[in-house]
């Protein structure tokens, strides 16, 4: 059943966030300052105000409320999306896939030029038809019941293959995702090459490539060579959320204040600085 969604957080949820923020119980600065342990306490601090004291969650809620929202019962779930339909002559089913630290906040710049290249002022006859799922476990999308151990991806890309054709009923659409949703977008194509027209990736994921790498040209040994290094330099989170989400979890949505220090840290490691 396909319901059109508001997005809607009550006063007690908010509430509870700003007495949460209050209460942060803060660390000790280390010895040496900057991000070299982790999330920088003094950057941390001011985020932490800034959220509680300066952020407005209700002007946000009436932006995002400009677009199209739905939700739907698939698969066991109650999955939240955006469809936002082009305008134009011609339009192109596209689905785009976030991931992680993300959500489908994303692409929000995005998506009102994708339906209308005329907001961007681009003079095109095409425009996308965009879909932009929250991902089980993301925003209003709940938490799957059950995930199939060996391949609990590929159980994501079918509920995803499923609300294009069978909840939205599109034949042919194109898929585009970065981080997680790159890795789910090439699924897709590799699994239903009929209905995935195309995929564009911003990125290929984290590498899990299994052949003898003997056999690869020296920009490939290299590609894989510094993608090992990084890997191993930044991916305590992959291991840890991968592995035993759970027991992180319980943390993480007890204190907002150690889920910003979770993520944040993460968006300056990836911006490659000392200062966010």
């Amino acid at each position: 059943m396909l319901s059109a969604f508001e997005i809607h957080v009550s006063d007690e949820v908010l509430r509870d966030l700003y007495c949460r923020l209050t209460r942060t119980r803060w660390l000790d600065s280390p010895i040496k300052p900057g991000w070299a342990y982790g999330t920088n306490l003094a950057y941390l601090k001011e985020l932490v105000a800034y959220w509680r004291d300066g952020f407005n969650w209700r002007a946000q809620e009436l932006e995002l409320n400009r677009f199209a929202h739905f939700q739907t019962a698939l698969n066991g779930y109650k999955l939240h999306f955006i469809h936002q339909r082009g305008r134009g002559a011609e339009r192109i089913p596209l689905l785009l896939l976030h991931g992680w630290p993300d959500s489908f906040y994303r692409f929000h710049k995005m998506i009102p030029m994708l339906a209308d290249p005329g907001v961007a002022g681009i003079d095109a006859d095409v425009s996308f038809d965009v879909v932009v799922p929250s991902l089980p476990g993301f925003g209003w999308t709940n938490s799957p019941a059950e995930i199939d151990p060996e391949q609990p991806l590929r159980q994501y890309a079918a509920l995803l293959r499923r609300l294009m054709t069978e909840t939205l009923g599109y034949d042919r659409f194109v898929v585009a995702g970065g981080d997680g949703g790159s890795v789910l977008a090439q699924i897709m194509a590799v699994d239903d090459p009929e209905s995935v027209a195309a995929i564009y990736l911003t990125d290929l994921g984290w590498n899990r490539m299994t052949a003898d790498p003997g056999a690869l040209p020296p920009a490939a040994k290299r590609y894989l060579a510094e993608s090992k290094k990084l890997f191993m330099k930044e991916s305590a989170y992959v291991m840890v959320q991968s592995t035993k989400p759970q027991t992180l979890a319980y943390p993480l949505n007890d204190s907002p204040a150690g889920l910003a220090a979770w993520i944040v840290e993460k968006f300056q490691s990836m911006k490659g600085s000392d200062d966010l």
